[in-house]
C-alpha cells in the first residue's frame, strides 16, 4: 500500500484548497508571514520576521493539497538532510516542525539576489570567467553536500541564487537553494529506498540526468550531470538539449549528443579545457563522467589559474575504456586498417570514379533578366543544384534573375517568410522555411530553420545560412524587419556584395560573419548604426573599404586579411575603448600561397591597441620572437594564437612577461620538447598544426588511396 500511494503521489487530484498565509499572520505563536516569495512542486515560500530574534527568515510549508503519509515522510528527511548542511554556498536550515493542522514547515535563510534563471532571462550567455568563477563555488557547495551524503537531484537555474548579480562569483555570493527532493544517500532502515524505489522520476526534464530520465538509482553524479546543463546553458544561451515537449526532450538525451560549445554558439572560441569539462559531465554513462565535485572544480580552478593548472595532455586524454574491455593491439591495428582502406576508398569513389562515370548528366538552364529581349544561358549546372551565373552582375545592375529550372529558388514561395498568426495567447509572429535554411538562435533556444518558427515579441535572432540558404541571394528579403543579434555567413563562397546589399535594409544588426566568402565591398555596413563584430577574413576586402565604416571605433571584435596595409586599419582603431579582440590572417585559403603577413610596421600600430584581449596572427612569417616583444603594452591579452608565424622557443621568456596570459596556441616546427612541455605547464596550450602540415594529412589520403588501387 505504502508504494502504491508513493506512485500516485504526483497524480493527486487536489481535495482541498492550498493552506495559504496571510500578511502579519503569526505562525507557531513565534513567525510573523511578511510575504509569500513563491511556490514550488511540494511547498510555499514566506518571508516571515521571528519574533523574539527579531531576525527575517523564509518559512516553507508543504501544500496541505500534496500532504500524504509518504510525501510527511518525505518533507521530513528534507528537513534532517538539509539541516546536515551548514556550507556558505548553501542555504542554512535553523528548524523544522508541526503546525497545529500538522502542516509540516522548515525555517531557513533568506536569501535575496537573483536566480541565475532571471540573469540568463536578462543576458544572452555570461562571460566565461564568470561561468568558471560561478562553476567552482557552485562545485565546493555540491560536494560538501555529497560529502554529508545528500544528493540535490534537482539542480538547475531556478535553484542557484546570486546575491549580487554584477560581481564575480566568490565564497559565499552564490547559494544553491531548494533540496526540497534532495536524497540522503546513506539512511537508517532503508527508509530513503522505500521512498524512491518506485521509479518517481524528480528532477527537471531540461536538466535531469540520464539515470533520472529512466528513473533509475542516481548518485552524486546525477548533480554532475545536471550542473553540466546548466553551466552549457550559460555560456552558450541554451540548455544541451531542448525538445517541443518535457518526453522529448529526456528522449534527446538519451539518444543523441550535446553540440559542442563552439557549435552551439555557430563558431564562438571556447578553451579546449572548457569544452573537456563541459563534454565529461555530459557524459550519458555515468562511469564516464566525473565521479566526484572534486575533480570538476580542480579543473575549473585550472582555467582561472593556469600556473596551477592541468597539463593539456591530462585534460585533453579520450575516455578511458571500460576495465572489462579487452582488446589486442593486433586486433585494433586490423579495425583501424579496415576502417581507413573503406574511408579512402570512399573518398576516390567520390572525387574520382562517381563524376567522371556516374554522375548524372549536365544540362543547360536558362536565366531571363526581367526586362531584357536577350535571355543569356547557364551552362554546366546539375538539375536541382542552385543556380550559377556565368558572369555576375554589374554593381548597379537592379534586375530581378527568374530560374527556368526545377526546383526554382527565387520565387516567393521558396523563401521564407515572415508570417502573423492568432494564438489563444494574442497574435505572434511566425517565420516559415520551405526548406532546410540553417540553424537560428532566438532568445536562449535553438531552432532549426525549417518549418514554422514562432519568434516572441522582441526577440533577437542569431541566423546561420547553410548551403540552400545561401545558394539563394532572396533568403533575406521577407526578414529584413527582425531584430537579429548576428547573421553568419562565414565560408559560404556563393555570398557576394549583390548577395549582401539586403544588409542596408536590417537596421539592428549587430553582429555579421563574412569571413571566406567571396565579398569585396562593405557598402550595406557603412552607416549601421548597431554593428560590433565584424569578420570579413581570408576575403578581397581591402583595408579601405574597412575604413569607411562609422562604427569602426565602436567595434568589439574584428577579423580581416590578407592586406598589404593593414596597420592603416589598426591606425584607426587606436584609442578605442571597446575593441577587445583581433585575428588577422595573411592567407586567403590553406592551399593559397599567396597573401600579406603582418608587417613590422603592422605589428608596431597593433601594440598600441592596449584593450585587446585576444589576438590570432595566422600566416605572418614578420611576426617573430623580436616582433613580439612590440606587443608588451598589452598587459590585458589573456589568449594568444599563432599559426604559421615566425616565434622560437626563444620568445617564452617574452611570452612569461604577458601577466594575463592564460591560453596559448601555436605551431611549433622546430620547437623542442622541452619548450612544449614549459608551455604545457604554464598556460593552457594547444600545439596547432601547420599549413604545411594539413596540406600534407589531405594528400597523403588521396595518395594511399591511388596506392592501395595500384597494388
Amino acid at each position: 500500500m505504502e508504494d502504491e500511494q508513493d506512485k500516485t503521489i504526483s497524480q493527486e487530484i487536489p481535495s482541498v484548497e492550498w493552506r495559504s498565509f496571510a500578511p502579519g499572520e503569526l505562525v507557531d505563536n513565534k513567525y510573523q508571514i511578511v510575504s509569500l516569495i513563491g511556490r514550488g512542486g511540494m511547498g510555499s515560500v514566506y518571508r516571515v520576521h521571528q519574533l523574539f530574534l527579531g531576525k527575517d527568515f523564509a518559512l516553507k510549508a508543504l501544500d496541505l493539497q500534496q500532504r500524504s503519509e509518504a510525501s510527511s515522510r518525505r518533507f521530513n528527511l528534507e528537513a534532517r538532510a538539509a539541516a546536515q548542511l551548514q556550507h556558505p554556498n548553501l542555504v542554512g536550515v535553523h528548524g523544522f516542525g508541526l503546525l497545529e493542522d500538522e502542516q509540516p514547515y522548515l525555517i531557513m535563510d533568506l536569501v535575496e539576489g537573483s536566480t541565475l534563471a532571471d540573469i540568463l532571462k536578462e543576458r544572452d550567455t555570461l562571460p566565461i570567467d564568470f561561468v568558471v568563477s560561478l562553476a567552482i563555488q557552485l562545485c565546493f557547495g555540491l560536494a560538501y553536500a555529497h560529502a554529508k551524503g545528500v544528493v540535490h537531484r534537482d539542480i538547475k537555474p531556478g535553484n542557484i541564487m546570486l546575491l549580487h548579480a554584477d560581481k564575480q562569483p566568490c565564497e559565499g555570493m552564490v547559494k544553491i537553494v531548494d533540496f526540497g527532493i534532495a536524497k540522503l544517500t546513506q539512511s537508517e532502515d532503508g527508509e530513503i529506498q522505500s521512498l524512491t524505489r518506485t521509479g518517481e522520476i524528480f528532477g527537471s526534464p531540461v536538466y535531469m540526468s540520464p539515470e533520472q530520465c529512466k528513473g533509475a538509482g542516481v548518485d552524486r553524479r546525477s548533480d554532475i550531470y545536471s550542473l553540466g546543463c546548466v553551466l552549457y546553458e550559460c555560456l552558450t544561451g541554451t540548455p544541451p538539449f531542448l525538445g517541443e515537449t518535457a518526453m522529448s526532450t529526456m528522449l534527446k538525451r538519451l539518444s543523441e549528443e550535446p553540440l559542442s560549445l563552439k557549435q552551439a554558439t555557430l563558431g564562438r572560441e571556447f578553451p579546449d579545457v572548457l569544452e573537456h569539462i563541459i563534454r565529461k559531465m555530459l557524459s550519458v554513462d555515468p562511469d564516464e563522467r566525473y565521479q566526484d565535485l572534486g575533480a570538476v572544480a580542480r579543473d575549473f580552478m585550472s582555467l582561472q589559474k593556469p600556473e596551477i593548472g592541468l597539463p593539456v595532455k591530462e585534460v585533453k586524454e579520450s575516455r578511458t575504456e571500460k576495465k572489462d574491455l579487452k582488446v589486442s593491439h593486433k586486433a585494433i591495428l586490423a579495425l583501424a586498417t579496415i576502417a581507413f582502406f573503406v574511408s579512402a576508398t570512399a573518398l576516390f569513389d567520390r572525387v574520382f570514379l562517381y563524376p567522371r562515370f556516374f554522375a548524372p548528366s549536365k544540362v543547360k538552364k536558362r536565366i531571363d533578366v526581367v526586362g531584357s529581349e536577350n535571355p543569356f544561358a547557364v551552362s554546366d549546372q546539375d538539375i536541382g543544384s542552385a543556380p550559377k551565373r556565368r558572369r555576375p552582375p554589374s554593381p548597379n545592375e537592379e534586375a530581378t534573375l527568374l530560374v527556368k529550372a526545377p526546383n526554382p529558388l527565387s520565387s516567393k514561395s521558396d523563401i521564407p517568410q515572415v508570417l502573423v498568426e492568432t494564438v489563444p495567447s494574442g497574435k505572434t509572429t511566425v517565420l516559415k522555411f520551405p526548406d532546410d535554411f540553417g540553424l537560428l538562435h532566438i532568445d536562449h533556444r535553438r531552432y532549426l530553420a525549417s518549418g514554422k518558427v514562432i519568434v516572441p515579441p522582441d526577440s533577437k535572432i542569431t541566423y546561420r545560412l547553410n548551403d540552400i540558404a545561401a545558394s539563394n541571394e532572396h533568403t533575406l528579403k521577407n526578414l529584413t524587419g527582425l531584430k537579429f543579434h548576428r547573421i553568419d555567413f562565414n565560408n559560404f563562397k556563393q555570398i557576394t556584395d549583390h548577395y549582401i546589399k539586403i544588409l542596408e535594409k536590417i537596421p539592428f544588426l549587430e553582429q555579421v560573419g563574412l569571413d571566406s566568402t567571396s565579398v569585396t565591398s562593405l557598402e550595406p555596413l557603412y552607416k549601421s548604426k548597431t554593428i560590433t563584430y565584424l569578420e570579413v577574413a581570408q576575403t578581397r576586402v581591402p583595408s579601405s573599404e574597412i575604413l569607411k565604416i562609422e562604427r569602426l571605433k565602436n567595434l568589439r571584435f574584428i577579423s580581416f586579411g590578407p592586406v598589404p596595409d593593414a596597420y592603416r586599419v589598426f591606425d584607426a582603431l587606436d584609442h578605442s575603448k571597446s575593441i577587445n579582440n583581433v585575428i588577422y590572417k595573411g592567407i586567403r585559403k590553406p592551399d593559397d600561397t599567396r597573401g600579406f603577413g603582418l608587417t613590422n610596421r603592422d605589428i608596431e600600430s597593433l601594440g598600441k591597441l592596449t584593450n585587446l584581449r585576444h589576438i590570432t596572427v595566422d600566416s605572418s612569417p614578420n611576426f617573430n620572437d623580436a616582433n613580439l616583444q612590440k606587443l608588451l603594452a598589452l598587459q590585458n591579452l589573456n589568449s594568444l594564437k599563432v599559426v604559421d608565424c615566425g616565434l622560437t622557443g626563444r620568445c617564452i621568456p617574452t611570452l612569461a612577461k604577458f601577466k594575463k596570459l592564460r591560453e596559448l596556441s601555436l605551431t611549433t616546427e622546430g620547437w623542442s620538447e622541452e619548450d612544449i612541455r614549459t608551455l604545457s605547464k604554464k598556460y593552457f596550450f594547444d600545439r596547432h598544426k601547420s599549413h604545411q602540415e594539413e596540406r600534407a594529412e589531405n594528400r597523403s589520403g588521396v595518395e594511399a588511396v591511388r596506392k592501395f588501387i595500384s597494388n
